[in-house]
């Protein structure tokens, strides 16, 4: 399988519309690889082995649309990794080993509808880190996961959301 993609590999594909680069052995992700294929919507990186996920790594991807880790070892994800995703409806990071929920990582992401995050290891979701005002998030997936407690401001700004997976968790509280 595939273990590394050299910067700009991509770019004479510039009508490139859909990426799957599934179940490789990618160990390592960089804002470069995707330089030039700025019209991609859907992107699919399930079943690889880096484990983290850094600022900027997707900056050329302004028209994103869908975009999937499952099936992952990830188990950071900085505050800038895919908060400029503006266009961005659906992200899922399902079966991986996420165990932080960090301040600002999904704040900008207002155009996103479902969320998926179960099978994960999270335990703590810091403040601000969900999707911010304006948003328009209608499906959140956190089953499975190691959280303990809930509180208000975890779901605050989220008037859209419809559908909330809280199952299989150690919650003992919701403030």
């Amino acid at each position: 399988g595939i273990q590394s993609i050299e910067d700009s590999s991509f770019q004479n594909l510039t009508n490139l519309l859909i990426l799957y680069l599934e179940n490789e052995k990618i160990t390592s992700l960089n804002r470069n690889m995707f330089n030039g294929i700025d019209k991609v919507e859907r992107l699919s990186l399930k079943g690889n082995i880096f484990d983290k996920i850094e600022n900027e790594t997707f900056i050329y991807l302004k028209n994103l649309k869908e975009l999937s880790f499952d099936n992952g070892q990830i188990k950071n994800v900085y505050s800038n990794a895919v908060s400029y995703l503006k266009s961005l409806n659906k992200l899922s990071f399902y079966n991986n080993k996420i165990n932080l929920l960090k301040s600002g990582v999904f704040e900008n992401l207002t155009r996103l509808t479902s969320l998926n995050l179960e099978l994960n290891l999270i335990k703590v979701i810091e403040k601000n880190s969900m999707p911010g005002n304006d948003n328009i998030l209608i499906v959140l997936n956190l089953k499975k996961n190691k959280l303990e407690f809930i509180k208000e401001y975890h779901f605050a700004n989220l008037y859209y959301l419809q559908e909330l997976y809280l199952s299989s968790n150690q919650i003992s509280s919701i403030e």
